[in-house]
């Protein structure tokens, strides 16, 4: 209370036991709100939009995101008295539908900005058909809804303008109605006064005019007097300015021609000492050539020496790791021998151990039935 008249922004966000009640005390205090934020107020309903509509007739942008108590009958509420709401934030508000947007925008066609992003029950197509009735936006491609045009101001003037243009015209056609009613009555009492009034004076600036244009005429030859006398003292000054000019031009020709003999001869004194110096430049670069031609030469032989010397020792280091190769080689072969024969041996004692023991069964199963067959005569015996 108190500082309601002069507030002009107000937010309010995340207030989430803001109820119409206070809603209302809040839209009569600020009636001179222009931008105001109800956001993440969940029991805001159309009741209290309503109330805003009405009292705050110099709201242009509202915010409601995600209030879950805004419905279509709250966009209706909205439409119905604001008529100034030029950006609207309904983002969240997820029981939004086509029939309470639609309402808004026909209602509100001076609105520019709407925010319907989380809006589930809006589709595109809903938008592209209410772009026709909101002349200063489009639809937006940053955020589902709608942006403002980029000439929106221009637009908005020319608007209102026409408006203005259209409220005279009407109130013209009242006073033209209102005259052709009155002018049967009010003819002969404006004749009266016309005489009484408006004839002596419009006498009065009919002689004033004739003594004017006397007193013009006369203002008029004075003035050509004086005008004759300046152009004569003009066009004397113009002579004396044109001998001055080629006075100067003489002397300015004069000086430049021996600027331009001075600035030959320096031309050619530095022509000839940039020949000189370009002599001895070329004579010293010469020389550095030479030097550099000498030096590449001995570098050129020092490389080819240095070449065949590696050369040398690589054919050197590889005739070393050829005899290597091969006497590793040698002793390779001589293991591989020895193994085999090695192997060749125990294979032949573990066959002759073998082939003992087979001849040892053989000879103790010949014993055992030479001895059964002895035992088996006893016995039948």
């Amino acid at each position: 209370k108190g500082c309601g008249g002069c507030l002009k922004i107000l937010s309010i966000v995340d207030c989430r036991l803001m109820s119409d009640a206070d809603l209302c005390c809040v839209a009569k205090e600020c009636v001179g709100l222009v931008k105001f934020d109800l956001s993440q107020c969940s029991l805001v309903t159309a009741k209290g939009l309503s109330f805003v509509a009405k009292k705050m007739r110099q709201l242009n942008s509202l915010k409601l995101c995600h209030c879950k108590g805004v419905h279509d009958n709250a966009m209706e509420a909205l439409s119905q008295g604001s008529t100034n709401l030029h950006n609207i934030d309904l983002s969240g508000c997820e029981a939004l539908t086509k029939h309470g947007i639609t309402t808004l925008v026909t209602k509100c066609p001076e609105t520019s900005y709407i925010n319907l992003t989380g809006c589930h029950r809006i589709d595109r197509s809903c938008l592209y058909k209410l772009s026709h009735h909101l002349p200063f936006c489009d639809v937006a491609t940053k955020h589902f809804g709608f942006q403002p045009k980029p000439n929106v101001d221009q637009l908005r003037a020319k608007a209102a303008r026409l408006q203005k243009e259209i409220k005279a015209m009407i109130v013209i056609q009242r006073i033209v109605r209102g005259s052709k009613a009155r002018s049967g009555e009010v003819r002969e009492r404006r004749m009266e006064w016309t005489a009484k009034h408006i004839l002596p004076k419009a006498q009065a600036l009919i002689r004033g005019y004739s003594q004017w244009r006397k007193y013009r005429e006369i203002i008029l030859q004075h003035r050509q007097r004086v005008a004759a006398t300046k152009i004569k003292a003009a066009y004397r000054a113009l002579i004396d300015r044109r001998v001055v000019k080629k006075l100067l031009h003489v002397k300015n020709e004069c000086a430049r021609r021996r600027s331009y003999a001075i600035k030959i001869q320096q031309v050619y004194r530095g022509h000839k000492s940039r020949d000189m110096a370009r002599a001895v430049r070329n004579t010293i670069r010469q020389k550095h050539l030479d030097a550099a031609k000498r030096r590449a030469v001995r570098e050129r032989v020092a490389t080819v020496m240095q070449r065949y010397i590696r050369k040398y020792m690589a054919k050197r280091r590889l005739g070393r790791l050829i005899a290597e190769y091969d006497r590793m080689r040698e002793q390779e072969r001589s293991r591989d021998l020895k193994a085999r024969l090695l192997q060749r041996m125990t294979r032949g004692v573990q066959g002759r151990c073998r082939a003992t023991q087979i001849k040892r069964r053989q000879a103790f199963f010949e014993l055992q039935c030479f001895q059964a067959r002895k035992v088996q005569s006893v016995w039948r015996g």
